[in-house]
């Protein structure tokens, strides 16, 4: 897929799933004695009620089959939590370390590891760093529940007046994404890695369509910082894109309905029920934390942090079945190879207006790993985001320009030589 059409269906992924969500963990066990990684994860994986999407997810040396954690290390291996040591063991008798568990509980929470114990101290009160012989089953418990059980406030306020106004029509936006690209060391990029920052401001309007202008800045072949402008479209007619053409003198509309695996329609059934309290949607992929209230301009607005991780396929099967879907209806979409082995970890914190509960911005660190598919050169792309939404359910008029009615479909992406070439 080319990296412009990888780009756009990450930014539908992010804006789609990144919606509240409701589901309240149960309490945990209290015990003095040291916990081990094997209780540790087990825990987890119980106060969850996670089972293995596969069982025949290969276990490490030093697990059976029959072992009573088997069931907990697929769970973890599925779900890219942990794969264990470079020996090939999972050491479950071995007691967990703060930083262990820490970084565990981050990564469910969709945490870069660099941050996963900065973050849970602050915003869930978990603090390991003054655990230095291990950490007391008690201790263990209390943190998993304040870590991965959703916050029942926020179930309590979105349906505190059920005649609130909650559904977004429209809007206007103004998004700035920082992106550090990652490339597979075989793939043949002069650059290990790519920094570039993209702007974007978009109209969204629910019975017409999506329409962004964007503005990427990134590394030329001289290393020379280049702006590209772009314009793209997602109507019922399919998804269209301008572009710089090849002598960069002007711009290409190109067709890329058939390369990007969601239709305007299927985007729509996705977000049709994502406001319906009375359902558990993504989690316990996602987990969700009222922040509280403050006050801006005379509004009043509320702030809610979501944090998850979806891996694999299967994650994203049971995500688009929560959210009103079928695999039948995104049976193209699973087997798309843009999907296969991907994750996507989302940390974010949306403000909402606190009477009508719609958006007002929205700020997130995401992180995407790709699979091994050789025709992706990319192994990772880390991103920061910020959003802010004007014009919520004003009048917006989206139309499809004509010139993008008569584009042409998008090129093969051009083979970048090797720097022995």
């Amino acid at each position: 897929m080319h990296p412009i059409q990888r780009m756009s269906l990450l930014s539908t992924l992010v804006l789609t799933l990144a919606l509240p969500t409701l589901s309240v963990s149960a309490a945990a066990a209290d015990d003095s004695a040291l916990i081990t990684r094997g209780q540790f994860i087990k825990q987890i994986t119980d106060e969850l009620k996670l089972t293995p999407l596969n069982k025949m997810t290969v276990l490490p040396t030093d697990v059976s089959p029959d072992s009573p954690y088997a069931d907990t290390v697929r769970i973890m291996r599925e779900r890219q939590i942990l794969q264990g040591y470079s020996d090939g063991t999972f050491r479950l008798d071995q007691a967990v370390s703060p930083a262990e568990a820490s970084l565990i509980l981050g990564r469910f929470l969709g945490l870069a590891d660099s941050k996963a114990s900065t973050v849970l101290k602050s915003d869930y009160s978990v603090d390991f760093s003054g655990q230095t012989a291990g950490i007391p089953l008690g201790t263990a418990g209390a943190a998993i529940k304040n870590a991965l059980a959703n916050d029942p406030s926020v179930s309590s306020w979105l349906v505190a007046d059920p005649t609130s106004p909650t559904d977004l029509k429209t809007f206007r936006g103004h998004m700035e994404m920082g992106m550090h690209i990652l490339f597979h060391p075989n793939a043949g990029y002069p650059l290990k890695n790519l920094q570039t920052t993209v702007k974007s401001d978009i109209s969204y309007n629910k019975a017409q369509g999506l329409h962004q202008s964007i503005t990427t800045a990134a590394p030329g072949p001289d290393m020379a910082m280049k702006t590209i402008n772009m314009e793209q479209y997602m109507v019922s007619q399919g998804t269209f894109m301008s572009m710089p053409n090849a002598t960069n003198d002007g711009v290409e509309w190109y067709d890329m309905s058939k390369q990007v695996p969601f239709t305007f329609e299927q985007v729509m059934e996705l977000q049709k029920k994502s406001m319906d309290v009375s359902k558990t949607l993504v989690t316990p992929y996602f987990f969700y934390k009222d922040l509280g209230t403050a006050e801006k301009d005379g509004q009043k607005q509320r702030k809610v942090s979501i944090r998850g991780k979806l891996t694999n396929t299967a994650d994203i099967v049971k995500t688009l079945s929560g959210l009103g879907g079928s695999q039948d209806a995104f049976k193209e979409v699973l087997n798309s190879p843009a999907i296969a082995g991907m994750s996507v970890s989302i940390s974010a914190v949306l403000t909402l207006d606190e009477q009508t509960k719609l958006p007002v911005s929205m700020d997130g660190d995401y992180i995407v790993e790709y699979g091994e598919d050789p025709n992706n050169p990319i192994e990772e792309m880390d991103m920061t985001m910020s959003m802010t939404y004007q014009d919520v359910n004003q009048p917006i008029d989206i139309q499809l320009p004509e010139e993008a009615k008569k584009a042409k479909p998008i090129p093969a992406p051009t083979t970048v030589p090797t720097p022995a070439e």
